[in-house]
């Protein structure tokens, strides 16, 4: 499943309209290919979930657009043809369909890198730092 790192997610020209990666492209890859291989994504939705860890810490990886600019720490990676994956720092409080489902909420709950409030916050759609 090959990835492109959108210019878009990168570009100040494009900050007031899009949330902007605070990481690197090869750390942006690797957030992908962690989604995949720990198939963090959304049944039939075509969509995985990202995390940018640090041990087993989930660290900010992007900004909301602008004027804002609050950190956000959950990625959404999505393909419009099934083939060419690409990927934004998703504010799930802003918009419920940023919002990872309960299944991918649930590995990561499993897998520490959330707890149980910041599951249901989440899962809420309120804003909550991982």
């Amino acid at each position: 499943m090959p990835y492109q790192a959108h210019p878009h997610h990168r570009s100040q020209q494009f900050a007031s309209q899009k949330s902007q990666w605070i990481i690197s492209i090869p750390e942006e890859m690797n957030c992908y290919a962690s989604s995949v291989n720990n198939n963090w994504h959304c049944f039939g939705a075509g969509t995985y979930y990202g995390l940018h860890l640090q041990g087993v810490i989930p660290v900010p990886l992007g900004t909301t657009k602008l004027p804002e600019a609050h950190q956000v720490h959950i990625a959404k990676f999505v393909s419009n043809n099934g083939t060419d994956w690409h990927g934004y720092p998703a504010a799930h409080w802003l918009s419920p369909y940023d919002k990872p489902d309960d299944v991918v909420l649930r590995r990561w709950f499993d897998m520490g890198f959330i707890s149980m409030p910041k599951f249901r916050k989440i899962h809420g759609g309120k804003k909550c730092a991982l």
